[in-house]
């Protein structure tokens, strides 16, 4: 379990999403600092999507067995989905562009940095959607609670 689990983590961490931009942001307009402060707000709302992931995968399964089947149908559906999407997106063949050159003025505190990380995984649907798939394809009710941490 801990190899499946591991090796989803490092696809998904390899495909650019708001997190990578949010960190890529801050570091080139605000320095090293500001980059490390979003990396380290991002890794904590990943904790707290694991946190509340596991405790709410475990309620279900001690009381809902026919929804937590559900729940498990609907996450490989959607990682299906993403793996299809992500396919799909190789094919494509747009330009994105910036128009003009983004402009930063003066400097960003480490704390705005770490709200900056922080906000846009915990508020980024997608993050939510994912934990809950991955985590409800390699928990059972069997899984002891230490392997589950």
């Amino acid at each position: 379990m801990f190899i499946q689990v591991f090796l989803v983590g490092i696809l998904a961490g390899m495909s650019p999403g708001p997190d990578f931009f949010v960190v890529m942001k801050n570091s080139l307009g605000f320095g090293r600092r500001s980059g490390i402060a979003s990396a380290l707000g991002i890794g904590t709302a990943l904790a707290i999507h694991a946190t509340y992931t596991i405790l709410g995968i475990a309620l279900i399964l001690q009381h809902y067995v026919l929804l937590f089947k559900l729940i498990q149908l609907m996450g490989a559906t959607y990682l299906v989905y993403l793996a299809i999407q992500t396919i799909l997106s190789t094919f494509s063949k747009k330009n994105n562009q910036l128009g003009e050159d983004i402009a930063f003025e003066g400097n960003k505190s480490f704390q705005e940095g770490f709200k900056n990380g922080l906000l846009c995984n915990l508020l980024n649907p997608k993050a939510f959607l994912f934990f809950l798939s991955i985590f409800s394809q390699f928990i059972s009710a069997d899984t002891h609670s230490w392997i589950r941490w």
